[in-house]
Order: structure tokens, then sequence, then C-alpha cells
């Protein structure tokens, strides 16, 4: 009998049956413990291949990011150490899958806007990935970038405020309230890109408050906050 394709076990993992969940997550814990690295390559392949059915996509950003975060302060930490361990060429191609998948997925919230969030948590405090912000605000910044690429994006920016000690963020922050900004200006069209950028900007206030003491960036934010909530009160 033939082995069972990645896609197939993913998409167990989120089956209703919890016999064949069980057992899918046995394969790929079995896969973690032998070849931890090539599992992640594989997961944010899977993630990043447009080819592949959404819910094989949705479970393997689920997985990858399960592999890079938890919500026990000491197991997150075990993960941080466990990927800065691993060769930088796999964790430069988990990332570079990452970006490349923003914007590209079928479901929301995006799996690959908080696995971009969650290896920047990682390594942005370690003095790596410093490129990470001026790439995301390049995405918002394009005049060629879709509105699907622009929201993921944001809600990326966002996740990383959320998710990274702001000690960490301080060469990036200017880059990432122009990111924002840029996303709640009156001439974006898109409700669903000011959108995002207004949840952004609430992650983003501890971030940016040495900016907001700034009298004529605080004055510019509060108007910029108070025409996007006019223009969105329908959808909000």
């Amino acid at each position: 009998m033939a082995s069972p394709s990645l896609d197939q076990i993913l998409e167990a993992t989120i089956s209703p049956d919890k016999d064949q969940r069980q057992e899918a997550e046995k394969y790929l814990e079995l896969h973690a413990q032998n070849d931890l690295p090539e599992l992640l390559v594989s997961l944010a392949t899977v993630l990043a291949d447009v080819g592949r059915s959404a819910v094989s996509r949705a479970a393997a950003g689920l997985q990858l990011k399960n592999y890079l975060t938890s919500k026990n302060p000491e197991t997150k930490r075990q993960c941080v150490i466990r990927w800065l361990q691993i060769d930088s060429g796999v964790r430069d191609k988990v990332k570079s899958l990452a970006l490349m998948t923003l914007g590209t997925e079928a479901s929301q919230p995006s799996a690959a806007a908080q696995c971009v969030a969650y290896l920047a948590a990682a390594e942005l405090p370690n003095q790596q990935w410093p490129e990470v912000t001026t790439l995301l605000v390049n995405n918002i910044t394009n005049v060629q970038s879709s509105v699907a690429l622009k929201q993921a994006t944001l809600d990326a920016i966002g996740y990383i405020c959320e998710e990274t000690d702001a000690r960490f963020l301080g060469p990036h922050t200017n880059q990432i309230l122009t990111a924002i900004i840029q996303g709640m200006r009156k001439e974006e069209p898109s409700n669903r890109v000011r959108l995002a950028a207004t949840k952004a900007l609430l992650n983003a206030l501890e971030l940016t408050r040495a900016n907001f003491e700034n009298e004529a960036s605080l004055d510019f934010t509060n108007h910029v906050v108070i025409v996007i909530r006019a223009r969105l009160r329908g959808i909000l």
C-alpha cells in the first residue's frame, strides 16, 4: 500500500475523524523528530503553492505555525531556540516562502501573515532578518500590489507588533508606521486595506509612542484615524 502524500496527511490533521487526526499528527511529529528542517520547508512549500487545495494550504500553515510558536511561554521559548538552531539556508527558504504566500490565500485570517510574524518575532530580537520590514513596506507602497497582498501584509505587520517586544522594533518603527499610514490614506480605494491598516495601528500603538509624542506626527495620525473611522463605519 502506497504511503499517504503530505497533502493527504495535512488534510487529515483537520479531519472531523479523531482517529485520522491523531494518526496524521503522529506522522508529522515523527517526521519532525527525524528531520525538522525538511518538514518545515515542506510545510512552507505547500502553504505557498497556489496549485494545492485550500484545505491543504490552510492545514500546512497551521502546522508550520505550531512549530514556530506556542501559547505556553516556555514551549514558545523552546520553539524559538529550536528555530534559531536550524541552518540559515533552511530558515531563509522558509521565510521566503512565507513572504511569497502573502496575498494568495483563500482563507482568513492569513496563516502566512501569522507565520511571517512568528518568524520575525524569533529573529529580530536576535539581530536577524532586519530586512523584513523593508520587504513588507514595499508590498504596501508598490502600486502593482493587489488588495489581497496589501491586506495580508498589513495583517503581518500588526502581528509582528503584537508578537515582538517593542524594544527590538525600535529601528523599524518609522518603516512600520509608514506602511500603516500608507494603508490608511483616504486615497486608498480598498476598505479591506484601510481596515487592516487600522487594526495594525492598534497593535503598533506602543511601538509608535515616540512618533506620537511629536505633535505634527500625532496630529496627522489622529486626522487619518478620524477619516478612516468615518469611511469604515459601515463595515466595522
